[in-house]
């Protein structure tokens, strides 16, 4: 019995590996080597700053269509934050976020704004949380995100914007 494959099974399958030839490209051994210096460094308090310098330069090495580019942006974000340096924290958890929406991640970025939103608050700068609490609310609007994610960006933002206001 001979059987045949179907045009469509094709194509998927032809996606399928060339998903997994993008992802196998981005993660080069000079990513794998900066990934792997920047976890070093993180683990000690005083090399904070390096570190999160070795995660922006891992970012750009991934290319912008690499969500694992945001992940890298994050604990860039969180590592500067900190280390003392809140203003550049808030400023790379904002990339951050930017880069989350580039690569259609609506949940992570409108989550992403949100810690953007609260390093901001922390440092009372009322102008900036509410500008960053509204990206995320604004997200949170979207039909892509499942009622649950929705109702959970509401509430943050809600948390947010009440204490912003005091």
């Amino acid at each position: 019995m001979r059987r045949f494959i179907g045009a469509g099974t094709v194509v998927t399958l032809m996606l399928l590996l060339s998903a997994g030839n993008a992802v196998a490209q981005q993660t080069t051994p000079a990513v794998a080597q900066v990934h792997a210096q920047a976890l070093a460094l993180q683990e000690n308090q005083s090399m904070l700053v390096p570190a999160a310098r070795l995660y922006l330069r891992e970012a750009a090495l991934r290319g912008d269509d690499d969500p694992q580019g945001v992940k890298c942006l994050t604990t860039a974000a969180h590592l500067f934050y900190y280390a003392g340096r809140r203003a550049e924290g808030r400023r790379v958890m904002e990339q951050a976020a930017n880069a989350a929406l580039a690569v259609g991640d609506i949940n992570a970025a409108a989550r992403t704004y949100l810690l953007a939103a609260w390093m901001a608050q922390a440092d009372g700068r009322t102008g900036d949380t509410r500008r960053l609490a509204h990206e995320a609310e604004m997200l949170a609007a979207s039909p892509l995100l499942a009622a649950v994610d929705r109702t959970a960006i509401r509430q943050w933002v809600n948390g947010v914007t009440t204490i912003s206001l005091r």
